[in-house]
């Protein structure tokens, strides 16, 4: 019970930071404003682009603000490739999956970067991931989620 409350909120969390993003944040994409949700559906829409053959640029140079657009742009890239019924099972994907998203992110020279623990690991990926004292980097902020017996950890860094 107290799982699914958590899964709740954490959908509800997510859903309410997509919506501040396509309200806030406009992309500009080969140089016409362009607003998220639109991105997402130019991008995902066909097969990977070109290395860097997609210039956007973020309105808020804010790199948190960045990493977080960032991971918008994976969950809903991955729900449109991989989704069904708008779920994606991390831990069905296998190593070619992730290498074919991350071409995607390529596209706009964004490398995606993952990694997966065991759960009694935590401690090593927390040293590895999130025992960060300063943010001066992209990939300086990651994502974590605990699926079953695993974590799945994701964060970015610019091409």
């Amino acid at each position: 019970m107290y799982i699914k409350f958590l899964n709740i909120i954490k959908y509800t969390f997510i859903t309410f930071i997509f919506f501040i993003f396509k309200i806030l944040m406009k992309l500009d994409i080969n140089y016409e404003n362009i607003d998220f949700e639109d991105l997402i559906e130019k991008i995902f829409n066909s097969p990977p682009d070109e290395k860097s053959s997609i210039p956007i640029s973020f309105d808020d140079k804010n790199l948190k603000d960045m990493h977080e657009a960032l991971l918008m742009f994976f969950t809903k890239g991955m729900k449109k490739i991989y989704g069904n019924k708008g779920n994606v099972n991390l831990l069905s994907l296998n190593e070619n999956d992730f290498l074919y998203m991350n071409r995607y992110f390529e596209s706009i020279s964004i490398n995606m970067n993952y990694r997966f623990y065991d759960i009694q690991d935590y401690d090593l990926m927390y040293n590895n991931h999130f025992d960060i004292k300063e943010y001066n980097n992209l990939e300086d902020y990651c994502f974590k989620l605990k699926i079953d017996d695993k974590i799945f950890i994701l964060w970015f860094n610019i091409i």
